[in-house]
């Protein structure tokens, strides 16, 4: 049977007893609680790993449809994992409550007997964001064994020859060669390996920068701190897209992007530099642009990832 709040109203009327009416109450209390609930849940698909063995590991989430949730991507901090890959699922609606699933390709070269991972995800609010983190799971590391008689061989074993020179010189030869190679081969390949680690040093630097921007707004609330965090916008939008958005309009923005909630948020932005006139609004607008940034930064790393 599905609890609403009619349901619940005749129950109260046509409750015979105080207990029935004190259990309607409750449930009338605590359903809308529980609707509202944000479970994650991480896991490894595996209970052991070799060292420097790829793993998968999987993150759901469950939360209600109209909330905004991000997962972790490049950026995030792993622990004493690295990131190889990232593959999405499409996302499930029961009940109005939304369920999305991400498995991440890690890799781990420490030496712990049994590893830990606890990933985080941001619930964005206006003006503001939660972290909601998973549960820490725990995998089991293989290190390979050397037979006690193989180590006594080695420790004892005494190695005498003589230096040759002509292998020597050909061995330096080979490596030359090869490194000029592999440096014709892979160059585009490093190139295009810095360009993405300096974007994400870029990023951050992003992040921060609008983060500290927009405590000054919400303190002094001046015109010159709202251009500012657009700016800031705008100038790493251009550098995502690789597209002089830092001089485009709203229009010309959404031209792009084709995202009317984006457009509509700009042009308020506008509206409120031109005006000087600020409302509540103007965070969630702010809000709005900001989320969109990080998504298309993560849109970005997971296709050059996929290159």
């Amino acid at each position: 049977m599905k609890i609403t709040s009619s349901n619940l109203l005749n129950s109260l009327r046509k409750g015979k007893n105080s207990l029935n009416r004190i259990v309607y109450i409750c449930l009338f209390v605590v359903f809308p609680v529980f609707s509202q609930k944000i479970e994650v849940k991480g896991r490894f698909l595996a209970d052991t790993m070799q060292l420097g063995q790829r793993v998968s590991y999987v993150l759901e989430v469950r939360f209600p449809y109209d909330v905004q949730v991000l997962m972790p991507d490049s950026t995030s901090d792993y622990g004493g994992f690295k990131l190889l890959g990232i593959k999405t699922f499409n996302s499930r609606l029961e009940n109005n409550i939304q369920m999305d699933s991400v498995l991440y390709e890690l890799i781990s070269f420490g030496l712990d007997s049994i590893q830990y991972l606890r990933l985080p995800i941001y619930k964005y609010e206006a003006g503001d964001s939660t972290i909601y983190h998973s549960n820490k799971d725990s995998i089991l590391l293989i290190k390979p064994k050397i037979g006690t008689g193989l180590q006594e061989d080695l420790r004892h074993a005494t190695l005498n020859y003589k230096f040759n020179y002509q292998v020597w010189l050909a061995s330096i030869l080979a490596a030359l060669v090869a490194i000029y190679t592999l440096a014709r081969v892979y160059t585009q390949r490093v190139k295009r390996m810095y360009l993405k680690i300096a974007q994400k040093r870029r990023f951050k630097i992003y992040i921060k920068n609008h983060n500290e921007m927009l405590k000054t707004f919400q303190q002094a609330h001046d015109v010159g701190t709202l251009e500012k965090i657009v700016g800031n916008w705008k100038d790493i939008m251009s550098d995502i897209s690789q597209k002089p958005v830092s001089t485009y309009t709203a229009k010309e923005i959404n031209h792009i992007y084709k995202d009317q909630k984006l457009y509509e948020a700009l042009q308020n932005i506008d509206r409120a530099i031109y005006s000087g006139a600020f409302s509540d609004q103007l965070y969630v607008d702010i809000e709005i642009i900001y989320n969109k940034s990080k998504l298309e930064f993560f849109k970005q790393s997971k296709n050059k990832s996929n290159e």
